[in-house]
């Protein structure tokens, strides 16, 4: 049964599941993180967006930087003990991009999976779905 890394980290701790596999370890290119916002939110918000994911890309700065700080929030705020907390920052912060740039390779997968799962007749033109232009300039 598929399980998010915190629900699975947590139900193996408990003795009610194991681990068999990571999704990760089978696919190895795929995209799991997006930021998503309206085109009329981006056409009205322009300044906004981009302060946005100037925030965001301080907070992933920080958390990448501050593990201890952040198991320690963690813990207070999802009620966990630290032990799985450490495991599932583990997990989660290489998923986690530095810069909001896309991989090539995880485009590739999933521009291929809209025709594979039929949401799509064709494979689209990745570039008209997602823009770089709101990405903070250091990011760049």
């Amino acid at each position: 049964m598929p399980f998010d890394i915190t629900t699975a980290t947590q139900l193996e701790a408990k003795g009610e599941v194991r681990i068999l596999v990571k999704y990760g370890d089978v696919v190895k290119d795929y995209i799991n993180h997006v930021i998503y916002a309206t085109n009329d939110l981006i056409a009205q918000h322009p300044d906004e967006v981009r302060n946005f994911l100037a925030a965001w890309f301080e907070s992933v700065a920080y958390f990448k930087t501050h593990k201890q700080e952040v198991i320690d929030i963690d813990m207070r705020v999802l009620k966990m003990p630290a032990p799985i907390l450490d495991r599932v920052y583990d997990e989660a912060v290489g998923m986690i991009t530095d810069d909001g740039h896309f991989d090539p390779k995880g485009l590739a997968v999933l521009r291929r999976s809209f025709v594979e799962m039929n949401v799509l007749p064709e494979a689209p033109e990745m570039a008209r779905l997602y823009t770089e232009k709101f990405l903070p300039s250091a990011a760049r």
